[in-house]
């Protein structure tokens, strides 16, 4: 779109304002967010098109759908969700043993580079653990070769590149709103954060299904997410906690347009 139509599209409340468009579209093009044009063979004016930066704001263009044509953010993206679960290993596993007594099987859903179940398994080797995530998800970590996969083995212990099926740890490349594998117990680790309130109800409903048809006594599903509390005192700790959890409902904000909950 040239500047002069967009201009002409915008609602200019202050016309003497007008000058202003070209600027805000300079640095944005500058940025990445618009890439320069010649659209109409006009040597006297370029227009802007959208580059791939921009979709990740478009709206109904989800953030893993982003990540899925863009291997390199794919890959940082993984990283960067693999990075805290040394911390939730810890806790869940020496803190919450007694959630996994009993069990026989676990889907983690979107369980990426498979951190935390491989960690699960290792301290309960009779438990089957399934991962599903995106089949992308999946390509992405097995493909970044020998070389790739030393270097991040290297730099990011906790990311694991080898993603293949092993023993009672297999994988299952889906979406995680379709048919899903019947088990003993459902692992969603930070989901429902990412979807608004009538996609986490269908989120449940979908998982209770699938525990029911395994269990028809009734299975598990176990959430990690951030809980905001209310600190009346805000000072040391409790505000630096509160703190910590604010920011992380901006994150949801601003990526994926959805919260954290109280």
């Amino acid at each position: 779109m040239a500047i002069t139509d967009l201009d002409a599209a915008l609602p200019m409340l202050n016309p003497t304002k007008a000058c202003n468009i070209y600027r805000l579209m300079r640095i944005l093009a500058h940025s990445g967010f618009f890439a320069q044009q010649n659209l109409y063979n006009d040597a006297q004016e370029d227009g802007y098109v959208l580059t791939n930066a921009f979709h990740l704001l478009l709206k109904d263009n989800p953030l893993s759908d982003y990540t899925g044509h863009d291997q390199k953010l794919d890959s940082l993206f993984n990283e960067g969700m693999a990075s805290d679960d040394r911390l939730v290993n810890s806790i869940l596993i020496d803190k919450c043993k007694k959630v996994f007594k009993r069990l026989n099987s676990l889907v983690d859903v979107e369980g990426g580079t498979r951190t935390l179940s491989k960690a699960i398994v290792d301290v309960f080797p009779h438990l089957e653990c399934i991962v599903l995530d995106l089949p992308h998800v999946f390509q992405c970590c097995t493909s970044v070769g020998a070389a790739a996969s030393l270097v991040l083995s290297c730099c990011w212990p906790m990311l694991n590149t080898n993603l293949q099926d092993s023993g009672n740890l297999k994988y299952d490349a889906v979406d995680m709103f379709k048919e899903v594998l019947a088990s003993d117990a459902i692992l969603l680790k930070w989901i429902l954060h990412d979807w608004n309130d009538n996609e986490c109800l269908k989120i449940l409903k979908h998982y209770k299904e699938a525990i029911s048809r395994q269990n028809k006594k009734g299975g598990k599903v176990m959430i990690i997410d951030v809980v905001l509390i209310k600190n009346d005192k805000m000072n040391g700790e409790a505000f630096n906690s509160t703190e910590t959890q604010l920011f992380f409902d901006m994150l949801m904000m601003v990526l994926v347009t959805e919260k954290e909950r109280q």
